[in-house]
């Protein structure tokens, strides 16, 4: 697997430089299997009758500790 997916060169956003941006496979497959796991939570949540708040308002920390944990 390639450690870099893809890059972005310098540019300029709202009058500032910004330099090369990196986009690593690791960070972007992280992030795509919370953003799965929190689709699937919700579908679970709503088969089940849950309440969906705990999601909305603890998101945050649960993407912290998940990262944390992993």
């Amino acid at each position: 697997m390639y450690p870099i997916l893809f890059q972005l060169g310098s540019f300029e956003f709202l009058g500032f430089e910004m330099s090369a941006i990196s986009f690593f496979s690791y960070g972007v497959f992280a992030a795509l299997g919370f953003l799965i796991a929190i689709i699937w939570f919700v579908n679970r949540a709503q088969k089940h009758h849950l309440h969906l708040e705990f999601i909305s308002d603890h998101f945050f920390s649960l993407l912290f500790w998940s990262l944390l944990g992993a």
